[in-house]
């Protein structure tokens, strides 16, 4: 017999499928073979003989782990620093999102409105447990500039309703042109 688990705990008799949506934790799923005990022999004598007789046990067949990932998000809002909403990173105006595998971003451009659209503020937001999340350097337009930026630390809750701590870098003026960055 084959039981399925999630995270060692039996999924139930004949179930072999769980709903993976939204992950919050690892979660674990595993497949478990059991297996009666191997008929006695005969020998070459004709006499019943144990030796190598395979007995009961089981095996795990295969595991497989799913892992909560986060995105990293960039793009223009209307707020500062102090005001940056969950909507306004998912949103991503003239800007994207990305698996956040690294805290660097090659040279990518934000969008913005133009001289004649509203005032807003570049951000760049990203996990704060994202291997080396600490960043060091955002270059705009080649020179360094991570001294125009507000970094703040809080909870971002995503579009899937996942709560994890980001690290938001918000420009602290605002402008219209399209903003060129290269974060480290």
């Amino acid at each position: 017999s084959t039981a399925y688990k999630k995270n060692g705990v039996s999924l139930g008799d004949g179930v072999n499928s769980d709903s993976v949506s939204n992950i919050t934790t690892n979660r674990i799923f595993s497949a478990i073979t059991s297996y009666a005990k191997g008929d006695v022999l005969n020998n070459n004598l004709s006499q019943p003989d144990s030796t190598g007789i395979i007995v009961a046990g089981s095996t795990s067949e295969s595991s497989l782990t799913y892992s909560p990932a986060s995105k990293k998000y960039w793009g223009m809002t209307t707020n500062s620093s102090a005001n940056i909403t969950d909507a306004d990173i998912i949103a991503a105006l003239g800007g994207g999102q990305e698996w956040a595998t690294t805290k660097s971003k090659s040279s990518f451009t934000i969008t913005g409105p133009g001289g004649a659209g509203p005032v807003k503020y570049a951000f760049y937001a990203l996990p704060t447990l994202t291997s080396g999340a600490t960043i060091s350097s955002i270059l705009a337009g080649g020179f360094e500039s991570i001294a125009a930026f507000d970094k703040i630390t809080r909870n971002f809750t995503n579009a899937q309703g996942y709560v994890v701590s980001y690290d938001i870098y918000v420009q602290k003026n605002s402008g219209t042109d399209n903003v060129t960055l290269i974060i480290n």
